[in-house]
Parts: structure tokens; sequence; C-alpha cells
């Protein structure tokens, strides 16, 4: 792969410097750590990042969101997140490498913690659907794993913003809620009750990158997302660059659902009742 076509983004452009991560350094014995601690440890810290929110101390929301970008315990979870709990965890990217062992995965959780990754271009695989293939991104394993860490700073700033009524890319929430959601309206006393289905034809292509830069204005690894919105992809060994759009599942999903895109569809069309939207490929 040529060297330009991956795009790098040092630790700057996480918040972080030589020196300036959280936890003790030294060699990690993946097998003897604490994952209830450190579960709990960025647990604690996503709580503090949705109530800074919810008080719209944003001061303190970017500082909270920077130390957990830092947290030596939130590099170990995404790690462990990506590389031993995930279905897609044997799916290797472009370069061909997972992380299947507990020396592999030490080792990868120590490089990410002290210098980040390098943005590559992720590989582009066809999966079947009805009545055709779906695309999908799958990035390296150093970048899945870098965009949970992301996620974890990101995904609770958002949830604090987001509407109640969407469920689609959040944690804890499903489609049986929606389901819910949708009976609850249309079972209700309201004499106007507005459910729009709308299927968005080729939304993951059609994603406007300078769009979700200005949403997440001043998050602290803004370049980071840069960097990933614009690696590119490749197809059978053939380079393509990413001017606009993100292959599907090649960006955490903290960022794939465009904030409060549902809530604008509504309020654009002047409703006061639900809205489901479904991405199409």
């Amino acid at each position: 792969m040529p060297q330009d076509t991956a795009t790098a983004v040092d630790m700057a452009a996480l918040g972080m410097s030589e020196g300036a991560v959280n936890g003790p350094e030294g060699p990690l014995n993946w097998d003897a750590i604490d994952w209830r601690a450190q579960e709990k440890a960025v647990r604690r810290l996503r709580q503090r990042i949705f109530k800074a929110t919810q008080a719209g101390d944003w001061k303190q929301v970017r500082n909270l969101q920077q130390l957990m970008l830092r947290s030596r315990a939130n590099t170990l979870v995404s790690v462990r997140q990506v590389s031993q709990r995930n279905t897609g965890r044997r799916t290797p990217g472009i370069d061909g490498q997972v992380a299947l062992t507990s020396a592999g995965r030490a080792d990868l959780a120590a490089q990410l913690h002290r210098q980040g990754s390098v943005a590559l271009p992720v590989r582009r695989v066809y999966i079947p659907k009805k009545g055709g293939k779906r695309p999908l991104g799958i990035p390296v394993i150093a970048d899945r794993c870098q965009q949970q860490r992301v996620r974890n700073a990101l995904e609770p700033e958002w949830e604090a913003r987001l509407d109640g009524r969407q469920y689609g890319f959040r944690p804890g929430r499903g489609c049986h809620d929606a389901i819910e959601a949708i009976f609850n309206t249309a079972s209700g006393r309201k004499t106007r009750k507005w459910i729009l289905d709308a299927d968005l034809e080729a939304a993951f292509d059609r994603l406007d990158h300078d769009h979700i830069l200005r949403k997440i204005k001043e998050f602290p690894a803004r370049e980071q997302i840069r960097a990933w919105l614009r690696a590119g992809m490749v197809d059978k060994g053939r380079y393509t660059p990413t001017e606009q759009g993100a292959p599907q599942g090649g960006l955490c999903a903290a960022v794939h659902n465009p904030p409060n895109e549902q809530c604008w569809i509504m309020r654009s069309a002047g409703l006061s009742g639900l809205v489901r939207a479904r991405s199409g490929a």
C-alpha cells in the first residue's frame, strides 16, 4: 500500500502527547487485568461526560473527553471489546492483522496508548442481502480499537443531546424499543398520529464530511475523525479516496448517525410524532 494512501494522525490529534497518557507504564499482563475495575472506570467517566453535557458545562465536557482519550482503562477496555468480544474480531483489514492472543492484545493496547494509530483505508467486502449485495468497509484492527476509544469519549455527549425517540446506533436501544414506541404512539388518545417510515437511499455513501465535523465542533479527537472519513477504501487491490460518505462499518457508530438528523427530518415536515428512518445501501 503506497504511503500516501494512509493518513497519519499523531497523539496531538487525540489531545495527547508523549508522557500525557493516564495509567502505569511497563509490561502488560493481559490475563492479570482486573476487568471489572477497568470497565467501572470507563463507565464512571462516561457518566461524568453525560452529566456535564446535560448541565451545559462545555469546558468540563471537553476536559473529561480529553481525560477519556488519555485513559489507560479506556484503551484496555476498547482493545478487549474489539479483539475479544466483537463478532468481527477474526476479520482483518487491509493489513491482514488480527489480535487473537493475550500477547497480541497487550502489544496492541500498549501501542495505541503510547502513540495512537494511523488512519488506513478500509477493506471493501460485500455481504449478501435481499436482492443483491451490501458493501461494507472493514478497518484495520488498530483503527477499530482506536474508534472504540474515541466512541467512549464522543457517545455520552450525544446520548445527552439526542432526542429520546431516536433508536438507531444508540447503546441499549434496538428495534424492539422502536416497535414499542410506534405501538404506544398508534394506540394513544391523540387524534393526529404521525409515523414516518423512511428509507434513506445510499445514506452512508452520501454522508457530508463537513456537516459531521461541524456538528462535533471542538471535540478533542475531531482531526482523528476527519482522517478516518478521508482515509479511502481498497476494493480488490484498488484504492479509492473518500471525498464524501463513509463505508458502512468503516466508522464508529457514534459518528455513523448524523447527530439530530432524524429530529431535523421530523421538524422540517412539521410532524410531532415519531420518526423511524432506515439507512439503505
